[in-house]
């Protein structure tokens, strides 16, 4: 994502980000089903147990959240966005990285500040 003008200006003035699949030297934007929030995305993770890519994104106008994917491999790879995990523990700008955990559903998040930033 455009995290430099994220946290210059806030996320209203960044660029919408994408996801790519790179294969070797191919680089592919994924198309994305759904209707997710604007990504201003970083800090993803796969997984490949369940075909659900995450990542922390740090979209202000509906708060710093993990976004969940599921991987659709069906003429190609594509995305179709499954939801948004939000908590008011998520501080703003705060989150760093995200993994899933062993059950379903389960994921575990971590901070790279404990108390976020202000809004810009």
């Amino acid at each position: 994502g455009d995290l430099w003008s994220t946290f210059a200006f806030g996320s209203e003035q960044a660029v919408a980000g994408a996801i790519y699949l790179v294969e070797g030297t191919k680089v592919t934007p994924l198309p994305i089903l759904g209707e997710p929030p604007k990504l201003v995305l970083h800090g993803i993770y796969f997984s490949a147990r369940s075909r659900r890519l995450y990542g922390v994104n740090h979209d202000e106008a509906t708060g710093e959240s993990i976004e969940v994917f599921d991987v659709l491999e069906e003429d190609g790879v594509s995305l179709k966005h499954a939801g948004s995990i939000r908590s008011p523990l998520f501080a703003n700008f705060a989150l760093n990285d995200v993994v899933e955990g062993a059950v379903k559903d389960e994921v575990y998040v971590t901070e790279w500040q404990g108390g976020g930033l202000p809004p810009c």
